[in-house]
């Protein structure tokens, strides 16, 4: 970009010069915009390539790390999966039983806000939160 100004500074300073200049000026300013399209061009293919090379191994990364229990309940499915599920289960079997259980009322609670947006999103319901949980039974989605 900046040795694409300067051409263009030199080719504006070329145009009140020399007649000659003005030749020259133009050439090089069409020129300075060909080539930026080309380099942009270029630069787009590129970054297709690298994208391309590096999707198959993020998606098998992806795999292996799985989702995490929050992204489960954000997107209904049922649970985690991959290493985080792994995690996850050896999270909760560290836990006392009480803390288990605040830990999977929390998750459970949770689960329901996010079932209830997507629900309200996909009606239209003008409803807060707070009034539809308190009016209406809503969805139950299992952590």
């Amino acid at each position: 970009m900046l040795a694409q100004g300067l051409l263009v500074a030199l080719a504006v300073g070329g145009l009140f010069v020399v007649t000659f200049a003005i030749v020259f000026s133009l050439v090089i300013l069409v020129g300075t915009f060909v080539m930026r399209s080309v380099w942009i061009a270029r630069l787009g293919e590129r970054a297709e390539t690298l994208s391309r090379a590096f999707e198959g191994p993020a998606a098998e990364l992806r795999e292996k790390l799985g989702t995490t229990p929050a992204q489960a309940r954000q997107t209904m499915w049922s649970s985690a999966t991959g290493l985080c599920a792994r995690s996850d289960a050896l999270y909760l079997e560290s836990l006392e039983p009480a803390q288990r259980a605040s830990e999977l009322t929390t998750r459970q609670k949770d689960a329901q806000h996010w079932a209830d947006r997507r629900f309200a999103r996909q009606f239209g319901s003008e409803q807060p939160y707070e009034e539809r949980s308190a009016t209406s039974v809503g969805l139950t989605v299992a952590c």
